[in-house]
């Protein structure tokens, strides 16, 4: 079990048929995030717009882990990793959606169930970061009746923060020797944190969560574009009280 300051990711599946039965499949990992008193929603976009012709809300993304409770999203924006200013995503491929509307069955989150970025730290705590997520390996699909959730609580990964990616911009490397002989595939849209004496804060977004067993580096979008990510959605994710009230 991992602290109860690590309760923030979640797994994304996505229900699929075969032979007729349907099934959900792991789709990767989003994170929990609060605002301004407001959730939303960090993964990367592949994750979230996995299956052409599905919707958003067609994934199974739970409330808190292991819940049978869905989260219900609105709309959302995306950005290129390589400019926050260009609308198109170009390298891919972060993806941020508001919580839309909670479940009367579900107890409102706790801290630790999400990461509070109303203040974002200006560049790291240190350079020992951690990273959460859903890697396909080790997650099991369960069948309760009518009810097929994906449960597992995950993994996080004990790592450091391996510079800066010259080739793209605004992305950097987590390196760990516990990523070596993992299938890292599902771990897209997990996040990169500090944790220091039981504060997390966000440090990136994991994006390219596959590629070759023996690799020991994941790459990941920096704080830093997050913000700036943030900040440009802003007025759609909260407008001002005046057009709020139609004036």
């Amino acid at each position: 079990m991992f602290p109860p300051e690590f309760r923030f990711f979640r797994p994304v599946t996505w229900i699929n048929q075969f032979e007729g039965e349907e099934y959900y499949q792991v789709g990767g990992t989003a994170t929990v995030v609060l605002l301004c008193g407001k959730l939303f929603l960090y993964s990367a976009r592949h994750v979230l717009q996995k299956h052409d012709g599905r919707v958003l809300n067609d994934a199974f993304i739970p409330c808190r882990l292991n819940s049978r409770y869905r989260l219900h999203l609105g709309d959302g924006v995306d950005f290129s990793c390589a400019d926050p200013e260009e609308d198109d995503t170009a390298l891919t491929d972060v993806q941020i959606h508001p919580v839309e509307s909670w479940p009367e069955e579900e107890p409102p989150l706790e801290p630790g169930e999400y990461i509070d970025i109303t203040s974002y730290s200006e560049g790291l705590a240190s350079p020992h970061l951690f990273l959460a997520g859903f890697p396909k390996q080790l997650n099991r699909i369960a069948y309760e009746g009518d009810a097929q959730i994906a449960e597992g609580d995950g993994l996080v990964i004990d790592g450091l923060f391996a510079g800066e990616d010259e080739t793209n911009a605004g992305l950097a490397f987590f390196r760990s020797e516990g990523l070596v002989g993992l299938d890292a595939n599902g771990m897209s849209g997990g996040a990169v944190v500090n944790n220091i004496l039981g504060n997390v804060s966000l440090q990136g977004v994991a994006l390219l969560g596959g590629g070759a067993p023996e690799n020991d580096f994941i790459r990941f979008v920096t704080a830093d574009v997050l913000r700036a990510m943030m900040t440009k959605a802003s007025p759609k994710f909260f407008p001002a009280k005046d057009e709020q009230a139609g004036l």
